[in-house]
């Protein structure tokens, strides 16, 4: 599909389940950074966990490539031109190396709660920039359920008891918001790209590793390379394979097929699993903060999507 295609209902139905699958991977990723960073170097486990993804999406890439001889939908396909292919490389580098980077290292230096709910800006930040990005009209309902969302999203993560932020924690607020425009116009950038930035995860990724060695080296030393052990060892290699691997190709499919806005709403279902996650791997009940949260978090995910349906035959 071209960066100018109109989405159909088809597009849109498989977008949403591509979303879907990246969204239930993306909302392990809380539990399993805050397991492997107990003991390890954020620098460490960018490195690390980018290396898991790009040798899980090479594996990935071969059996596709063995079912699909003609060569169809192989990333590493030329580009269109070099000027092509280094925009593309460098915005993934952005979105796939930057984010992580910045999320990970938000989480060393500044409180979970906090910059967890900067981060979860990204799906605001992704409703509010689509026009200016990616071109798509942002209606009243959509604005409504992006800002619902956030709400909804603030509320879980902060379960009510929102604390002034402190000074000593502005670096690791900054981070965590910067990690949130990344992803969010990370996202925008490969929609507005089409079927140049379709497939081709994989190259961001590899990229995004091998551009994660030297920068780790430079802020920690050697010793950042070193690595995992025991537990942090599985909790970094279930990252590296599930939320980012597999996770990314989903959502690049996603953003291939559908619309931008839409998917972005729908991502607000990603702090209601990810609290569930939380909730069951270290057996905390949830609150009612937590319950109240989920229920804007649906309403306004799905709350824009019903008006739709219901304006459609009076259209």
């Amino acid at each position: 599909m071209s960066a100018e295609a109109v989405p159909t209902p088809r597009d849109h139905r498989r977008a949403f389940l591509w979303a879907g699958g990246a969204i239930l991977l993306w909302g392990t990723l809380a539990a399993g950074v805050g397991d492997a960073l107990q003991g390890l170097r954020a620098s460490t486990l960018v490195v690390w966990s980018l290396g898991f993804a790009a040798a899980t999406l090479v594996a990935l890439d071969r059996l596709v490539a063995a079912r699909k001889p003609d060569g169809a939908a192989r990333p590493w396909r030329p580009w269109a031109s070099r000027g092509q292919a280094a925009g593309l490389l460098a915005l993934g580098a952005w979105g796939i190396l930057g984010y992580h980077a910045l999320f990970f290292a938000a989480l060393d230096r500044a409180p979970i709660v906090e910059a967890n709910l900067l981060n979860y800006l990204w799906p605001l930040l992704m409703v509010l920039l689509a026009p200016l990005i990616a071109r798509e009209a942002l209606t009243g309902a959509t604005l409504t359920g992006a800002l619902v969302g956030f709400a909804g999203a603030a509320l879980v993560v902060t379960q009510g008891r929102w604390r002034p932020p402190a000074a000593e924690h502005a670096l690791g607020y900054a981070m965590a918001a910067t990690a949130a425009l990344a992803w969010a116009t990370f996202s925008l950038g490969l929609r507005r790209a089409g079927a140049a930035a379709e497939g081709r995860m994989t190259p961001f990724v590899v990229v995004s590793f091998a551009l994660a060695v030297p920068l780790a080296v430079a802020l920690d030393g050697p010793a950042a390379l070193a690595p995992p052990g025991g537990r942090a060892l599985a909790a970094t290699a279930w990252l590296g394979v599930g939320p980012m691997a597999v996770a990314f190709h989903c959502w690049g499919r996603a953003l291939a097929l559908g619309d931008a806005t839409r998917l972005g709403l729908l991502t607000y279902l990603d702090p209601l699993l990810s609290t569930l996650a939380v909730a069951w791997w270290l057996g905390e009940p949830l609150t009612r903060a937590s319950w109240a949260g989920m229920g804007l978090i649906v309403v306004g995910a799905a709350g824009p999507a019903v008006l739709r349906a219901r304006q459609r035959p009076s259209a």
